[in-house]
């Protein structure tokens, strides 16, 4: 009698058991299938290519081939301008004219992106250097991996396009500068400073140029080197103590942006010939 006890004991332990490993033995099949779909669509932890690659790679073909066309219809656009600028002034004698005032565009546009470029790539550089380098603690864990993925890009993908901005900005100034470097003189001065005339000809509008240009480039960079600052120290959560590159950094481009405004005002004394007052 004891030992019939013992063995239904045994069968109903051996039962559940059993019917414990089959319920595993399906949670673990589906999971399994989960696992296998999430490779399938988003590839294993980045390393492996899911069987979608095809159509990302059609995606991206179909981006490469839209920007394509869209960069030669703006290109075409420019070109059939400047080309029929240059039958108008051509028959009019004059195409020398244009000739310089087209290479005088395109040599400032490239020139003011160059340096914009250097300037901003430059600060954003120099703040990644000084930043504090450490693992992220905090919120920062789940946010900063993925901003040191595309770090890179963006970086290069602003400065390009802001290099761009600027570029343009400068070459609609052709006249300004065309006119700075082919000066002359007057032959008189003003009564109230004693300047010779050809300098608010064509001096006083390049040097305000100059100023505003860098003046802008250089507020862009202090803000482009926050930002590198704050992300660093915020994900860090490190005190902003004992960073006297940091502030450094941050005093000579703050020193910049007051010298150029003072510029401003000393330009302005002679703007007042301008004035109606």
């Amino acid at each position: 009698m004891l030992l019939c006890r013992t063995w239904g004991s045994v069968r109903a332990v051996l039962t559940q058991s059993i019917a414990a490993r089959s319920v595993c033995a399906e949670r673990w099949g589906a999971v399994s299938q989960l696992q296998r779909d999430f490779e399938r669509w988003f590839g294993e932890g980045g390393r492996g290519r899911s069987t979608g690659g095809k159509g990302g790679r059609g995606g991206r073909g179909f981006l490469i081939v839209v920007t394509t066309i869209a960069l030669l219809v703006l290109v075409g656009s420019i070109a059939k301008g400047i080309y029929t600028e240059w039958l108008w002034f051509g028959s009019l004698g004059y195409a020398s004219v244009y000739t310089t005032i087209l290479g005088t565009r395109v040599l400032l546009f490239f020139v003011a992106a160059a340096l914009f470029a250097l300037l901003f790539g430059g600060n954003i550089l120099v703040a990644s250097r000084l930043a504090p380098k450490g693992a992220a603690s905090g919120p920062g864990q789940s946010i900063l991996p993925a901003l040191q993925r595309f770090s890179r890009a963006a970086v290069v993908a602003v400065t390009g396009f802001l290099s761009v901005m600027f570029g343009l900005a400068a070459q609609a100034n052709w006249e300004t500068v065309l006119r700075f470097l082919n000066g002359q003189s007057f032959g008189a001065v003003d009564p109230v400073f004693s300047r010779e005339v050809g300098f608010y000809v064509f001096s006083l509008p390049f040097l305000s140029l100059i100023r505003g240009w860098l003046l802008t480039a250089i507020v862009f960079s202090l803000i482009a080197a926050a930002i590198v600052y704050a992300i660093a120290y915020t994900s860090q959560q490190k005190r902003f103590d004992n960073a006297r590159p940091v502030l450094v950094h941050a005093a000579v481009l703050i020193v910049a942006i007051a010298g150029l405004s003072a510029i401003c005002y000393w330009l302005g004394i002679w703007d007042l010939l301008y004035s109606p007052r």
